[in-house]
Order: structure tokens, then C-alpha cells, then sequence
């Protein structure tokens, strides 16, 4: 199975097994592919805003959401959602508004800086 995302302006993604590639949407041949594995255990659907590639490990333990570079395949930021309080469980799905990502967690939402993956100071 794979999954796609992208504008006519932003990369387009493609997920099978393990691997996640970038197509250029000009030409629609591979820019890169990603070899992390992020497969396992399970990953959220893939979000491309901003230049940046998101996506995140859902199972315990991890809770990550990683930025990738829409451009080259670099990792810009990884960060960990797990408060400590339950599993870091994530939702299916990441959104971005506002230059942050939304990831739902078993704690509720936890909004992420999308350019840095810092989450907010509580007022």
C-alpha cells in the first residue's frame, strides 16, 4: 500500500514497506528515499508543509515526530511526545496550522514547533 502526499508545489511522498521516497512534482521522478526504517512499529499518515516532511512513530515507546527536508531527505528534528504520565502513544495523523504540527497523543494534543519540533511553554 502507499500513501502520497503533496501540492503542486510541495514534494509528494510515497510509502511501501519500509522504505519513504520524495517525488519532485514538476517531473514526478524520485528526489530521494529515506532509509530509516519507520515502519515499526507502526507510523502516522505522512504531512508535507512548509518545505518539511513529517512523520511519526505511533506505537509505544517512541511517540516521535520526525521533520524530515522536503529538498535533500535530512532529518532537521526528531522529538519525543511521551509526558511520562502514560504510554507515548500517537494518533494516525499529524496537521499543521500556524507553523505547528498537531499530533494527538493518550495524554490529549501536543502541538510541536514545526520548524524546531519544540513544543510551547505553558503559559
Amino acid at each position: 500500500m502507499r500513501s502520497h502526499a503533496g501540492t503542486h508545489r510541495e514534494p509528494s511522498t510515497s510509502r511501501a514497506g519500509t522504505g519513504t521516497c520524495t517525488l519532485d512534482p514538476s517531473t514526478g521522478h524520485k528526489k530521494w528515499t529515506l532509509e530509516k526504517d519507520l515502519s515499526t512499529p507502526h507510523t502516522t499518515q505522512i504531512v508535507v508543509a512548509g518545505g518539511l516532511v513529517f512523520v511519526g512513530r505511533t506505537a509505544p515507546p517512541d511517540g516521535i515526530v520526525h521533520a524530515f527536508d522536503a529538498d535533500d531527505g535530512s532529518e532537521r528534528w526528531s522529538t519525543s511526545t511521551w509526558s511520562g504520565r502514560s504510554e507515548a502513544t500517537l494518533g494516525d495523523g499529524l496537521v499543521t496550522a500556524y507553523g505547528f504540527v498537531y499530533v494527538s497523543t493518550a495524554d490529549g494534543v501536543v502541538a510541536l514547533d514545526a520548524a524546531t519540533g519544540a513544543a510551547p511553554s505553558p503559559a
